[in-house]
């Protein structure tokens, strides 16, 4: 059969998720309805409401995927974390209130299976009787009905209750032995008889009837949704049996909706009625002590290692990172920082550390109990009371010892090597789930500058506390700064010296405080140039003193190298994992720049990259790059509008000598390089006071001066001669002489190219095609000039220079003469 994928949009409320997730813990009761297969257990639910809140957009708007997990067929499956695998309580909670409506099938399982004993001609009296007197049975056997459903479930269950019974002989006697002869499920029976899943192979033929039921329930579920879409309703949350739909309901239309299955599936009826969507948020917002007492009560009552991994998961709260059971990750300070490897040795000591606190306090409530008894006795007025007390104080007595004994018993077990190892695999196991959607660093909190003593939320211009959850792997490695009018009125004075001209000054503070930002929406590239001493380096040096961790340096290669395989190892890129500003060095001689790195550099496109022996792992460039250079270096694609509408240009025109001469030179400070690390933190006060200025409606404005427009412009001639040449010295005429393509060709790569300075390589057809391109309305024919059948323009005209004596001159020269 082929597989099944969903696709469809969620509605959440983002600020009832954050609730949740800023709460110590949460403690569910479990809703009597509740699937225990729509909540992996494997995932905490705090790591999980996290991972939602951070892949959930502003607006709440998500969308999600539905699937198979194993076999293509049966109930499909959230993609990710979203609302179908949380509690049921939890996806009341975090959606807006009112928005969605909850459209169960009443009785689904057992409707189901009355259907199908109808199909096959063998129906069963009492699930009849059952599916319609559901209520008053339940009453009369003192039942729920989960207890029901995991009664009939179970082929090994032994049933007392006769009603049931008959049931239940009903389902496995008669009932599955035909369904698995039939061709429509007979390859559910082959499915199940070829699993090695323990719980599959104790119960073969409840789990056989169990997937049955899954794929009808699936066909009942998407019929449901053809119906809906049909009526403009939005069929959005999945939740197996049930959806949860945005839009207006009535019994009249449940009714239609009804037949409506009945029609496209074959006769099928069902029954389906409006479930309310309700949460106890006193329930929801429960004390953490709750939690962790009854994690503990179950970790010493069964002494098993899986209990014992959640205690530890618990212990642990969010510190911890696992990625494919082999790079770890710790929160440490106000930042995540790599392990060197897997931190087992640190889980057992805080597990000992916790279950010693606990004994020590379990022991002293007790001998306070018990000396409270004591003086009781001692103030007892009876033989009797005495008595009494006498045997409360034993019993405490006993309780003392108990505890004793059951606190070493455990920790004995707990130290033991096998054991202690198997609780660090499943708390491994874990760790891996919940890490798998975190992505450090990542462009949707780009808005998070961290310092080390917390982060800068650049949307609001305060700093708050760093939450495990906020993902910083990089920091400036210092704490927020300080304002010092000294060193304030230094660093301006720097900055002023380098950018006489107050416009390209505010804008080259512009540049760089756009780097603030973890996400990159401009797609600039920019390119610092001037011949040497003129404070290019002065700058960079400033930026990476107050960028910190998220500043890098990499080789000119970065730009010059065509890029390996997705496959191969690539170091280089990995430096630009969370990198906000990246410095890149001059070319050497002769060496151009590849345009098609620069495209993927500067246009938030997705790539795999590996460290050298190191897992793959996705990098979306959100760093501002910067071409510090003397001279221009050469693109290989000159010619390509994309990057020219990426690259500006800022010149820096101050020369900083020891014996200044003329106006475009200053006096050099020689020491200024030894103070820059400490001016730093200054200077990221004045960037940041940059991007407040500029920050408008959640974007920051890069308005390019003039001057650096024009700048840029005379980058893209030297790369680009004939788009120079054509909007300069050529227009299109309608009364001018003849031109033939060699003569206006010669013209450029001669005369034209040695007066602007420039070196031309390029032959006369490639001249030809790319002249068609910048001037699609040039005419071209065959003429005859001075005996020769010649291919000529007809309608160019060229201004500043003449064709004279059968060579150019310019027109200057001509008069002249």
């Amino acid at each position: 059969m082929s597989e099944v994928i969903i696709t469809s949009q969620e509605v959440i409320d983002r600020e009832a998720l954050r609730r949740l997730c800023d709460l110590q813990t949460i403690v569910i009761p479990k809703d009597e309805d509740e699937d225990d297969q729509a909540d992996d257990e494997k995932v905490p639910l705090k790591a999980k409401l996290w991972s939602l809140y951070n892949n959930t957009p502003i607006d709440g708007k998500r969308t999600t995927t539905y699937s198979h997990r194993k076999a293509n067929f049966g109930r499909v499956y959230q993609e990710g974390v979203g609302l179908q695998n949380c509690p049921s309580q939890v996806r009341a909670y975090i959606v807006p209130e009112g928005y969605y409506k909850d459209i169960d099938v009443v009785n689904a399982i057992f409707t189901v299976f009355e259907n199908m004993g109808d199909d096959i001609g063998n129906p069963c009296p009492n699930l009849i009787e059952y599916n319609r007197n559901r209520k008053d049975i339940l009453e009369r056997y003192n039942l729920t009905k989960p207890e029901v459903i995991k009664m009939m479930l179970y082929e090994d269950r032994k049933i007392k209750i006769e009603f049931f019974k008959e049931i239940h002989t009903w389902l496995y006697k008669t009932f599955a032995p035909i369904l698995k002869k039939q061709p429509e499920w007979i390859h559910i029976w082959n499915y199940v008889e070829e699993s090695t899943e323990e719980n599959v192979i104790r119960n073969p033929n409840g789990s056989f009837l169990s997937r049955c039921y899954q794929k009808v329930e699936l066909d009942i579920l998407q019929s449901k949704r053809k119906f809906f879409q049909t009526h403009r309703i939005d069929s959005d949350v999945l939740i197996h049996d049930g959806q949860w739909v945005h839009g207006e309901i009535d019994e009249h239309l449940l009714r239609e909706c009804e037949a409506f299955i009945e029609d496209d599936l074959r006769g099928l009826v069902v029954h389906l009625a409006e479930k309310p969507i309700t949460v106890s948020k006193e329930l929801l917002e429960a004390n953490d002590l709750m939690e962790i007492d009854v994690l503990r009560r179950n970790a010493y009552k069964a002494c098993s290692h899986y209990d014992f991994a959640r205690l530890v998961l618990h212990l642990l709260g969010d510190r911890y990172l696992c990625f494919e059971r082999k790079t770890w990750f710790k929160f440490k300070g106000n930042q995540w920082l790599p392990l060197a490897g897997a931190p087992s040795e640190e889980f057992v000591p805080i597990l000992l550390a916790y279950m010693e606190s606990e004994f020590r306090n379990i022991d002293k409530m007790l001998k306070s109990e018990l000396k409270d008894l004591q003086e009781r006795f001692a103030k007892a007025s009876t033989e009797a009371e005495k008595e009494e007390v006498k045997k409360e104080m034993n019993d405490k007595e006993e309780e003392i010892e108990d505890n004793v004994k059951q606190h070493g018993h455990i920790v004995g077990n707990v130290k033991t090597p096998r054991f202690r190892e198997s609780i660090f695999k499943d708390v491994m196991e874990r760790l891996e789930g919940v890490s798998r959607d975190v992505q450090f660093d990542a462009t949707e909190r780009w808005y998070l500058l961290a310092f080390k003593d917390g982060v800068y939320d650049l949307r609001t211009g305060q700093m708050r506390k760093t939450r495990p959850t906020d993902y910083v792997l990089k920091t400036t490695k210092y704490k927020f700064p300080v304002h010092n009018e000294e060193k304030s009125r230094k660093v301006k004075a720097i900055i002023e010296s380098i950018h006489p001209d107050p416009e390209e000054r505010e804008f080259a503070m512009l540049e760089m405080a756009s780097g603030l930002e973890g996400r990159n929406t401009h797609e600039k590239f920019f390119t610092w140039s001037g011949s040497g001493r003129n404070g290019k380096g002065i700058e960079k040096d400033l930026c990476v003193a107050a960028f910190g961790e998220y500043c890098t340096t990499p080789m000119a290669t970065l730009l010059t190298e065509r890029r390996g395989t997705s496959s191969s190892p690539s170091p280089d890129l990995m430096d630009l994992v969370g990198a906000r500003m990246v410095f890149v060095s001059e070319p050497e001689n002769g060496q151009t720049i590849k345009t098609a790195t620069l495209r993927f550099l500067t246009g938030n496109d997705r790539v795999r990259i590996r460290q050298m022996y190191g897992m793959q792992q996705t990098l979306e460039p959100i760093a501002k790059f910067c071409l510090l250079c003397n001279d221009l270096p050469l693109m290989d694609a000159g010619n390509t509008d994309a990057v020219w509408d990426r690259i500006v240009l800022l010149l820096f025109r101050i020369k900083f000598v020891d014996n200044p001469k003329h106006d475009f030179e200053k006096k050099i400070d020689r020491s200024l390089k030894t103070i820059l690390k400490d001016l730093g933190p200054q200077f990221m006060l004045e960037l940041l006071a940059i991007h407040r200025k500029y920050f408008d409606g959640n974007v920051l404005r890069l308005d390019v001066p003039a001057s650096v427009q024009k700048m840029s412009s005379s980058y893209e001639d030297l790369n680009n001669p004939l788009k120079k040449f054509t909007r300069v010295q050529l227009s299109i005429e309608s009364n001018c002489p003849v031109l033939p393509t060699t003569k206006l060709y010669n013209l450029f790569t001669g005369l034209w190219a040695t007066d602007e300075n420039l070196s031309v390589q390029m032959s006369q057809t490639a001249f030809v095609n790319e002249l068609k391109k910048q001037m699609p309305t040039a005419k071209k024919e065959r003429k005859w000039v001075d005996g020769s059948n010649l291919m000529c323009y007809t309608n160019v005209y060229v201004r500043d220079y003449k064709l004279q004596d059968d060579k150019w001159i310019p027109m200057e020269e001509n008069a002249s003469t």
